[in-house]
């Protein structure tokens, strides 16, 4: 079963689908400009080629091999509106302490990226996020925006348009109520490191 999810309005929606079978010289085995969600067949140890499009949204490129429904028979495709405002929080990638991108934070970061290559009509801000108990706010500021300029530099030396990003890092006064509600609340910090949050949509 493929269906293909919004996760704001919580529903399937239907997409312009296209999926090839790349163990058969990319034969198509599923084209449907309309496809609702339903059940297909796949090849047992074959590779495919994932191809779905809806107006407002991010289009989805997906290589995968059919031994994935080994386990679990559904593919729930989520699909993201290319809205103003909306936002994408990333917390699985990693820094040194001078705010440099580890190898580690490679297949998160190129996912997005690719996501967002593919609509360059779309502008977005990456702001950086740091855990601090506001000792020196001053620092913690800048560390916060020179990891998000690692990030834009990650994705404009794989190929991104640098004037489809733009970056911030977190204000003095978000510093410091995320340090009262860990000290005072004994609340956790949040896992967030980066936010992607979409800025325009240029026609």
């Amino acid at each position: 079963m493929v269906v293909f999810y919004d996760p704001v309005a919580k529903k399937n929606i239907d997409v312009d689908l296209l999926i090839l079978e790349k163990n058969t010289d990319n034969r198509p085995i599923a084209k449907n400009p309309a496809f609702r969600g339903g059940k297909l067949l796949f090849v047992p140890g074959f590779n495919y080629t994932l191809y779905a499009k809806k107006d407002g949204y991010f289009s989805i490129f997906k290589e995968f091999n059919s031994n994935i429904f080994k386990d679990d028979t559904l593919m729930r495709v989520i699909m993201n509106k290319t809205e103003k405002g909306t936002v994408f929080p990333i917390a699985d990638i990693y820094f040194d302490d001078d705010a440099n991108l580890l190898p580690e934070s490679d297949t998160s970061l190129l996912n997005y990226m690719q996501m967002f290559k593919g609509h360059p009509e779309v502008t977005f801000q990456i702001k950086g996020y740091v855990q601090s108990y506001a000792v020196d706010i001053e620092a913690d500021q800048k560390l916060s925006i020179a990891r998000a300029q690692s990030v834009k530099e990650f994705f404009v030396k794989h190929g991104m348009n640098p004037d489809q990003i733009t970056i911030a890092g977190m204000t003095q006064n978000e510093i410091k109520r995320a340090a009262a509600a860990a000290l005072n609340k004994h609340q956790a910090f949040k896992d967030t490191k980066i936010e992607l949050i979409i800025t325009g949509i240029n026609k």
